[in-house]
């Protein structure tokens, strides 16, 4: 699990600020000049939320967020700018999972896959390496696909119940370094920047 140091976030803000792109910053509407919108399909975590984050580089700790939406009849549409699709990740939360002390991250794709192919619950399972950032669109609206599998899990007070497995299938083209997996699922617990 990847944990990004508070006080270099901290000594970046001001820079993420100035460019406009901090937490909370307005994504620019789908429908305006430079605009997508960009669609997940997703299989098996109804009623769970899904936040959006633009995090290219952690040498300008420039990053944006976007606002959590809710999966209802297996799909969620996020408006952005097309800029903040090169270099994006997602959160993936269900509220009914345990508490792992960590964000899960949706992987784009697992070490040894091929983009634009078919992934396995299996291969997804027991792989330990992967991506989780997306190399983005130039195209007015984008439709990705994303497998939700369960398994069992305990959370950090003990607690029995099941942790989510989140991944695009097919794999699709990512952007950034690999992070070490946890059985097959990827955690942060700060900004997970794609590259140093």
């Amino acid at each position: 699990m990847r944990k990004i140091v508070s006080a270099v976030l901290a000594a970046t803000a001001a820079v993420a600020a100035l460019l406009g792109l901090y937490a909370g910053a307005p994504a620019t509407a789908a429908t305006s000049a430079g605009g997508t919108a960009v669609t997940l399909k997703v299989k098996g975590c109804d009623g769970c939320s899904i936040t959006p984050i633009w995090a290219p580089t952690l040498s300008t700790g420039a990053y944006w967020a976007g606002r959590a939406r809710v999966v209802r009849g297996g799909t969620v549409s996020f408006p952005m700018s097309r800029q903040h699709t090169h270099g994006l990740y997602f959160v993936v939360y269900d509220p009914r999972s345990v508490n792992t002390d960590a964000e899960t991250l949706a992987v784009t794709r697992y070490a040894g896959a091929r983009i634009g192919s078919p992934v396995n619950a299996a291969t997804a399972a027991h792989t330990d390496r992967g991506q989780q950032c997306w190399a983005g669109t130039t195209d007015a609206s984008s439709t990705l696909r994303l497998t939700v599998d369960r398994f069992a899990a305990r959370g950090v007070t003990g607690t029995r119940g099941y942790a989510i497995r989140p991944y695009f299938n097919p794999a699709v083209q990512p952007f950034g370094h690999a992070d070490n997996l946890w059985k097959g699922t990827m955690g942060a617990q700060d900004v997970a920047f794609c590259k140093s």
